[in-house]
């Protein structure tokens, strides 16, 4: 049983941080116990582009991933263009990643593809499908 256990535990790691990467927007409104900060209008990492930004910052406690942070850019359109996270909220970046390939899914528009600026990082989605009841 102690096998299943670590099975389901790693799989679910793996989906929420699958599900976070193509939802983060959704995350937004599902997520408890997050702090979000107040927009501002900042340069973001990898285009150099002057974009709003918020900082989603998880608490210390529950979870994967407990204290870390986003830094979300995203254009007048609040589509995310580029994003930061930080382990346990730390100064540095951990990760830098771009949102790309954004298409538009019955209304639902999702970033299929994110690349970071030295392109040796690339995560994708493919064979989406959305379907509205």
């Amino acid at each position: 049983m102690k096998t299943v256990d670590s099975v389901l535990l790693n799989a679910d790691r793996k989906f929420i941080n699958d599900k976070y990467w193509l939802l983060v927007p959704f995350q937004l409104m599902w997520d408890k116990g997050t702090t979000i900060s107040d927009v501002t209008k900042e340069e973001s990492p990898i285009h150099k582009t002057l974009l709003n930004k918020i900082t989603i910052t998880y608490p210390n406690n529950g979870g994967y991933t407990p204290g870390d942070a986003y830094d979300l850019f995203f254009d007048d359109e609040v589509l995310i263009k580029e994003w930061i996270y930080r382990h346990q909220n730390q100064k540095e970046p951990s990760l830098v990643t771009t949102w790309e390939n954004q298409q538009d899914f019955n209304g639902i528009k999702l970033s299929l593809e994110h690349v970071n600026a030295e392109g040796n990082f690339k995560l994708y989605f493919s064979n989406v499908k959305v379907t509205l009841n």
